[in-house]
């Protein structure tokens, strides 16, 4: 259970570090 939160949280936080970049680009 533990590992599979763990990678969830990974993914997540993936996803918003490759949101944030595109955000950047766009401005």
């Amino acid at each position: 259970e533990h590992s599979l939160d763990m990678g969830i949280d990974e993914k997540n936080e993936a996803i918003l570090n490759r949101d944030r970049q595109l955000r950047e680009k766009t401005q």
